[in-house]
């Protein structure tokens, strides 16, 4: 179930959390412009479009565990598909424009971010990589910019887990195999204003 909280931390839908039924394993949530959330159901083949006041909530059958979600500056909304080892995107309105797309190295994805110039880029759980994808402004969306073995081949990622861009275009990478560390790859995306509000923004 998803909760709504407050500026003070207060729940805004009180105890009745939202989603009951709807959900399945949610491990990832993703917000935009109009301040409705997306939610990645992992356990299922759906992604969970919920509204900014909770009324109105639907599923999206587009993916094959979906663990990594994001918004992109046109709203439409990115997915990182753990178990089909693909990436699918999701338009602002629910239609889904691309399905169980590979390449790049995309190797059982865990997270996906955008960066300022709206290019895609997912961490590969399993390959400790990095995978980079062409934007909805693209020629042809989806498009793998990366290699065919994926970006950081010697960075010894380690299940690469969650990533983020900062201001100075810097792609920050957690190692979640036991050695706790932070990997960062300087200036390898398009910068992205921060703190992150909604879909990314250029600086």
């Amino acid at each position: 179930m998803i909760s709504l909280l407050s500026p003070s931390g207060s729940a805004v839908n009180g105890s009745t959390a939202w989603g009951l039924g709807q959900l399945a394993l949610p491990v990832a949530v993703a917000v935009d412009a109009s301040h409705n959330a997306w939610v990645a159901n992992q356990s299922s083949s759906t992604i969970t479009h919920i509204s900014a006041d909770g009324s109105k909530i639907a599923q999206i059958s587009c993916c094959n565990g979906a663990s990594g979600v994001a918004v992109d500056q046109g709203g439409n909304v990115w997915v990182a598909n753990y178990f089909g080892s693909t990436i699918s995107e999701v338009s602002s309105a629910g239609a889904v424009l691309l399905n169980g797309k590979t390449g790049g190295g995309v190797d059982h994805p865990q997270a996906v971010a955008i960066d300022g110039a709206g290019r895609v880029w997912v961490s590969n759980f399993h390959a400790g990589t990095l995978s980079e994808f062409a934007g909805s402004n693209s020629a042809v969306s989806g498009t793998p910019l990366s290699p065919a073995t994926g970006l950081g081949t010697d960075a010894q990622l380690g299940s690469p887990f969650a990533l983020a861009v900062d201001a100075s275009g810097n792609l920050w990478v957690t190692n979640s195999n036991g050695a706790n560390t932070v990997t960062v790859f300087i200036g390898l995306a398009s910068p992205v204003k921060t703190p992150l509000l909604g879909p990314p923004q250029s600086p």
